[in-house]
């Protein structure tokens, strides 16, 4: 991971321009091939399976993050009772998935994921 606002000249090396940005470096090689699939486990776990000649499959933990839809988010956003903190993005990731274990015994908080590839009608509300 490359926290390009403060790692400015690695990210323009490498032509980053948007984030977030998944590239895949060969064995041995500069030479990058940036990852244009869905932003998901499975997808990345496969992605590096044909990249790398390996048949590693993953361990799916249960996850605490609460997936938003367009039938739930306003119940959820807007509940008068909970704080809510959402992240927008094209999936989960793991970082957040941490936060979502680290409160998930606090029952007036809720830490939500929206897929804005699914649902650009409740991103964009």
């Amino acid at each position: 991971q490359v926290d390009c606002d403060e790692q400015k000249s690695i990210c323009s090396k490498y032509g980053v321009s948007g984030y977030p940005t998944i590239q895949w470096f060969p064995k041995g090689s500069l030479e990058s091939k940036k990852y244009d699939r869905p932003r998901n486990a499975e997808s990345l776990a496969e992605f590096v399976n044909s990249e790398g000649g390996t048949n590693v499959k993953i361990a799916t933990a249960p996850s605490n993050v609460m997936v938003l839809t367009t039938y739930n988010s306003d119940e959820v956003v807007l509940d008068k009772n909970k704080d809510v903190l959402v992240e927008y993005t094209g999936c989960s990731d793991c970082t957040y998935e941490k936060v979502a274990s680290t409160f998930k015994s606090e029952g007036d908080v809720v830490i939500a994921n929206l897929d804005v590839d699914k649902y650009k009608d409740v991103a964009e509300k």
